[in-house]
């Protein structure tokens, strides 16, 4: 029983984990907190891609030749339409503490 307590609390006090174990940034929990349960449910968003890399922290621009956000810090959800259609959602952290959103059309770029 004492084990299970143990375990319980350990959770409960480990950092957020991502699905391949890495400890999630702060930024990043800060961006999926403001997104909200609510707003990912109705995009019917699955698990949420992100990346994070401080040290190249520029803002975020399309890159036309690459067909492509360029961002440091960000998430991005795969989105599906009925007109069989996807989209990409993709919410970046700005270096002047602010966000920005992109909506892609995946299917024509």
């Amino acid at each position: 029983m004492k084990k299970k307590i143990e375990n319980i609390q350990r959770k409960s006090v480990s950092p957020p984990r991502d699905s391949k174990g890495a400890i999630v940034p702060k930024r990043i929990l800060e961006i999926l907190e403001d997104v909200g349960d609510r707003c990912r449910s109705a995009i019917n968003a699955a698990q949420p891609a992100y990346k994070y890399r401080p040290d190249d922290w520029i803002f975020s621009k399309w890159h036309s030749r690459l067909h492509k956000i360029v961002f440091a810090i960000g998430v991005s959800y795969n989105l599906a339409s009925p007109e069989s259609r996807i989209w990409k959602l993709t919410i970046c952290f700005e270096p002047n503490e602010t966000c920005s959103a992109y909506l892609i059309d995946k299917t024509e770029q």
